[in-house]
């Protein structure tokens, strides 16, 4: 099995504002050995970005997106073998809100929402609310 990864990240502060950029690969290649000897190339891109905010008093907005796509193949060693190469990609998006609210300085209650795209099961919506122990 060989497996690498390779990924870059930016991370910018302002004064009320922090912007977190991310992106990496992770390429892994598995050889299996036997009278029908393959090959399996998983290889899973992602993309995300993601902004946060204090600017509102007793508030911590996060907002934030996600990109991945998967890559998947399957190759026989021989033409000769009783298997058949396969090849498939398939995508998924998200998209979330939240917001940490302040009630008291002994009380903070979470709310927000995701929103999850994949490209063979459809969307689904994901609601939040949480209040810390």
């Amino acid at each position: 099995m060989e497996r690498y990864n390779y990924s870059i990240g930016y991370n910018k502060r302002f004064k009320n504002l922090t912007l977190d950029l991310d992106a990496f690969v992770v390429d892994s290649d598995i050889h299996h050995n036997s009278s029908n000897s393959y090959t399996h190339n998983l290889t899973d891109s992602v993309a995300k970005a993601e902004v946060s905010t204090t600017s509102l008093k007793r508030h911590y907005i996060v907002t934030g997106a996600e990109y991945k796509l998967e890559e998947y193949d399957k190759e026989y060693d021989l033409a000769s073998s009783s298997g058949s190469n396969f090849q498939n990609e398939l995508y998924n998006t998200s998209a979330f809100l939240q917001d940490e609210i302040e009630i008291t300085d002994d009380l903070l209650i979470t709310v927000g929402a995701r929103y999850d795209y994949h490209e063979k099961f459809a969307g689904e919506w994901s609601p939040k609310i949480n209040r810390p122990l």
